[in-house]
């Protein structure tokens, strides 16, 4: 028969403190959760240790003999440079307590991670794996100009304490445009921000016709980023059934529905408004019939005459009787002091009028002062290679 204290004295044996000086290990839990995100949740959880504690040990795995740290962690760099585990093993100590947090991304590309600690901890480590900040949401929205993707751009860079402006996908470089009254916006990469301590991620990718913006965020910010999407949007303008044609901001990206304006308005000109009819107008409003028979209407037309003489009611005729949205622009809009900046107007102003046209509605494009491109007459050739191709 064993007395009680030799019983005792076995006891404390066996679940006395380990190595690592642990409590006794009748008192430990295991408490673990799986995240769909590894990446941010992985940095997130390694931030917490090392910013609250202290990180006494890191290995690639347990060993399978002793319950040994082995083997070398597999790392990773965020964005904004700093490294963080992914698939390891590590000793941490918070406030005279010690955990082994174990991160394991083998598992159909989600993180597992494992936290032992004391069962007096494991309402703290409980409430750190169900952090709301622990969990990152995904939110998309689609725009139709370029506006609100400067407006987006504006809050970024005023309100994070500091961002990072990365490439998407294959691309080299993020694809940056030049805008005359901020200078350089992105509409083609990933920005990496921080705002009030916590982390985002904007990717901006453009599309035919349109720019997708989808923010990475934290769950407990998700009312916050949809209002910040919601907040960009430029102003519709509908039509008479009242569905949205474009948002409405100045410039090339301006759109006029027209409306009240026929022929009765020009006086004379009998020659020129018959030639209109029967080049622009007829073929608009009657094209199966100029198809079949094999007549195309021109690309576009040049009004020649002093102001005044009714060149723009003309086009806002056509316009009006073909029902075609209608593009009014002038040099002063086109035209951009930074380079490249010329061309990406032109293709900006081409894409939206290619936009009415997938929706069904045929677009006019007026160009008033067209000459106003040139600085001079000499140079006519040399601007006309660089503005259109």
């Amino acid at each position: 028969m064993v007395s009680l204290s030799v019983l005792e004295k076995k006891v404390k044996s066996l679940f006395g403190k380990s190595e690592e000086g642990n409590e006794r290990l009748f008192n430990k839990v295991e408490i673990y959760k799986e995240f769909p995100n590894v990446d941010y949740s992985a940095k997130f959880i390694w931030n917490h240790f090392d910013e609250k504690g202290t990180i006494k040990k890191i290995a690639g795995k347990v060993g399978y003999i002793g319950n040994k740290l082995e083997g070398i962690p597999q790392m990773k760099t965020s964005d904004d440079g700093s490294v963080y585990p992914t698939k390891a093993v590590f000793i941490a100590s918070v406030e005279n307590s010690t955990y082994k947090v174990i991160f394991d991304d083998s598992y159909s590309n989600e993180l597992k991670v494992t936290v032992e600690c004391d069962i007096k901890d494991s309402k703290y480590i409980n409430d750190l794996l169900n952090d709301p900040r622990n969990s990152v949401v995904s939110i998309s929205k689609e725009y139709n100009d370029l506006e609100s993707i400067k407006r987006l751009y504006k809050f970024i860079t005023s309100k994070a304490e500091k961002f990072r402006i990365n490439k998407t996908g294959l691309n080299k470089f993020p694809n940056m445009i030049i805008d005359d009254e901020i200078g350089l916006v992105p509409i083609d990469a990933r920005i990496i921000a921080t705002i009030n301590g916590e982390n985002y991620v904007f990717n901006i990718l453009s599309r035919y016709g349109t720019k997708e913006v989808s923010v990475e965020c934290p769950l407990n910010k998700t009312n916050d980023i949809n209002n910040l999407l919601e907040s960009i949007l430029t102003e519709e303008i509908k039509d008479e059934k009242g569905e949205p044609v474009k948002k409405s901001i100045k410039g090339i990206d301006g759109i006029t529905q027209i409306k009240n304006y026929d022929w009765s308005m020009v006086g004379g000109l009998g020659d020129a408004k018959k030639e209109i009819q029967q080049y622009i107008e007829w073929p608009l409003k009657n094209p199966e019939l100029f198809k079949k028979v094999n007549t195309s209407m021109p690309k576009g037309i040049l009004l020649i005459g002093p102001p005044g003489n009714g060149k723009t009611t003309i086009a806002k005729i056509i316009a009006n009787q073909t029902e075609s949205s209608f593009y009014a622009v002038s040099p002063k809009d086109i035209n951009s002091m930074w380079v490249g900046g010329t061309e990406k107007n032109w293709g900006r102003l081409f894409d939206n009028a290619r936009q009415d046209v997938r929706k069904g509605r045929s677009a006019i494009i007026f160009i008033d002062e067209i000459d106003g491109l040139y600085t001079s007459r000499g140079e006519m050739d040399k601007y006309s290679r660089i503005s259109f191709g």
